[in-house]
């Protein structure tokens, strides 16, 4: 495995789920219920009712907000804390230009750079993404958030040897607001639907072409994929 692949996994650690600490475990979990939007856009966070949701006590939560509010998920609300932060269409159009901006460059350097090991773990990836069915996981929010675990690692998988790790530091944590958009907004696709089919049509597209190194080709699937969630979210944003 090349030097920009091991120095990006190790030091983003995306695939590592198991928390080192309480604090990181508290985040993990929080994080997680932000994104999917059990926890919505300007709900106010109060510790004694987040102690008792998380099982923690007030220093791991006071470290968990904090760094929950480094990442804007969380904005501080004056003497009560924080609150969740708010949606807007403003906001949305700014992560994804930025994220475009940096996922297309992130692309081209991985793939300048990727070498055979880095190729196996798109693929590993990949199959891993389609291969989740909901037989895997009898509860139904398990499966969600294994499905879009799944997904965001296979898209990782393809920038993983980008030259730059803080670039890929940048564009997870843009992903990861972009999914609360589109969590909370309710867009989600049926495993049945012919959308559903399609979008993973193009993700073996978008692998095919990577992996052939074709940029022109790769950078044109990704941003096509990539727009009509962008398109969805836009028009979901102007009604709410």
């Amino acid at each position: 495995m090349n030097q920009p692949t091991l120095v990006n996994i190790n030091k983003l650690n995306l695939m590592d789920s198991k928390p080192s600490t309480l604090a990181m475990k508290v985040y993990r979990e929080i994080h997680q219920d932000i994104r999917s939007g059990e926890l919505p856009p300007k709900q106010h966070l109060k510790t004694d009712l987040l102690k008792d949701k998380y099982n923690t006590g007030t220093s791991p939560l006071r470290e968990a907000l904090a760094r929950l509010a480094s990442e804007s998920f969380v904005t501080a609300a004056g003497k009560s804390g924080y609150k969740v932060s708010p949606i807007s269409t403003y906001d949305y159009e700014q992560l994804i230009g930025l994220r475009r901006y940096l996922e297309v460059k992130a692309l081209k350097s991985s793939m300048i750079l990727g070498d055979v090991d880095w190729e196996a773990g798109i693929l590993v990836a990949y199959h891993r993404m389609i291969k989740l069915t909901k037989l895997d996981l009898e509860d139904g929010r398990m499966y969600n958030e294994k499905k879009e675990e799944l997904h965001r690692n296979y898209h990782f998988a393809l920038l993983a040897s980008c030259e730059s790790w803080w670039e890929l530091k940048i564009i997870t944590n843009l992903t990861n607001h972009i999914e609360r958009y589109r969590r909370v907004l309710g867009i989600t696709l049926n495993t049945s639907s012919s959308d559903y089919h399609k979008v993973q049509s193009e993700h073996h597209l978008l692998m095919s072409a990577v992996i052939s190194k074709d940029f022109k080709e790769a950078s044109s699937i990704l941003d096509q994929h990539r727009k009509r969630t962008y398109d969805l979210i836009r028009e979901k944003l102007e009604t709410v």
